[in-house]
């Protein structure tokens, strides 16, 4: 429940003023929302005046932070101007505004709900599953991202701290109780308030791993290697790579076993070839040639690397082209879509993949061909 400040009054009580300032800023009043608040200074001047609401505000600090540039005469003309399409806006303004000629205040009686303290709250509340769960669900937002005030920079930090912490608490407990389940989805909200955070990336590949889901701690790692790469450009970090090198190490299978065939035998240094390279496309992409004469066993080691990379949980699709045969465009790619699920598709592209798979228009008649090249 949204704490609501309530003051003395008569029998019929008017309806509070919902304030929300976790993300963008939506006022109501009782079940009617108030949608001229547009301005982003009239939004930054309420923030401010609920968010300070336990003391009075003077004028001349409150111009100043809202506009630090700006001559102290002409920026209180515009904190007054400001003051008052505030006021026109709010019903009736004088439950909300005490206003004086030197200060401004949020009356802190009036009846509200504000987001922010109910977050607050939840975060003072008790450490339990539960308690961190409920202060966990308040924050849906940063405070007001799309204000870049300098005075709002700090407090929305607060905010996010306490969110994280929460959120670090909350995964230690469900690790104790063995909850990885539930862990991985609040590893996931981690990861996805501050991608940045290669040590949020590890707790997911551990709980993955913890789970008994390796491939998708495989797929974990890479997600963050992507990210280090398309933000900083930069590689993860030693102690992640340890964690995706012990998953590449596993020797127990990690996704369905390949189709039996005899093992390989004498060909080790090699197989740590393919392997190395594959370790290395968090880097690059990397293309290996296996040569040699015939019958040695290219095809043989080509197919162990493939299934062992399947076991780490990597997309993998094969082809083949033998000397002799008809040669035969875009074969290999033929080969892969038809052993490999599509996504559903629209008449256009299924015309468009006719080109390479001509038993699409026998299957679909009503499909138009493709046009010449």
């Amino acid at each position: 429940m949204m704490r609501v400040t309530q003051g003395e009054g008569a029998a019929a009580v008017p309806p509070p003023l919902h304030i929300r300032l976790l993300g963008d800023l939506r006022v109501s009043y009782g079940e009617t929302p108030i949608t001229t608040i547009t301005s982003p200074r009239v939004q930054a001047l309420l923030a401010y005046l609920v968010l300070h609401r336990d003391a009075p505000q003077l004028r001349a600090h409150l111009a100043f932070l809202l506009w630090p540039d700006t001559a102290e005469a002409r920026a209180r003309a515009n904190l007054r101007k400001l003051l008052h399409e505030l006021r026109q806006a709010l019903p009736d303004p004088d439950r909300w505004l005490m206003a004086s000629a030197g200060a401004l205040q949020w009356c802190p009686t009036a009846a509200i709900t504000l987001d922010v303290a109910d977050f607050v709250d939840a975060l003072q509340g008790p450490r339990t599953r539960a308690g961190l769960e409920a202060a966990i669900a308040q924050y849906t937002a940063d405070l007001l991202p799309s204000c870049y005030d300098d005075w709002i920079l700090d407090e929305r930090e607060r905010l996010r701290q306490g969110f994280v912490q929460a959120l670090q608490g909350l995964l230690t407990l469900l690790e104790a109780e063995h909850a990885f389940g539930p862990a991985i989805g609040y590893a996931d909200r981690l990861i996805a308030h501050d991608p940045l955070q290669e040590a949020s990336h590890r707790r997911l590949i551990q709980l993955y791993t913890r789970l008994g889901d390796y491939a998708a701690a495989v797929r974990a790692y890479h997600q963050c290697a992507a990210i280090l790469e398309r933000e900083l450009g930069v590689a993860p970090s030693p102690p992640t790579r340890e964690l995706y090198d012990l998953l590449l190490e596993r020797p127990t299978p990690i996704g369905p076993a390949p189709v039996a065939r005899p093992s390989l035998v004498g060909r080790t240094a090699e197989l740590e070839v393919l392997q190395a390279a594959w370790r290395r496309t968090t880097l690059g992409p990397q293309l290996v040639l296996i040569a040699g004469e015939a019958g040695i066993g290219k095809s043989r080691l080509a197919e162990e690397g493939r299934d062992w990379a399947a076991r780490q949980g990597v997309a993998t699709a094969s082809a083949t082209c033998y000397t002799g045969e008809p040669e035969v465009a875009y074969a290999p790619l033929a080969t892969w879509l038809r052993t490999a699920p599509w996504p559903a598709l629209e008449p256009v592209w299924l015309t468009e993949l006719a080109r390479l798979l001509p038993e699409i228009l026998a299957a679909r008649p009503a499909l138009a061909p493709p046009g010449p090249l």
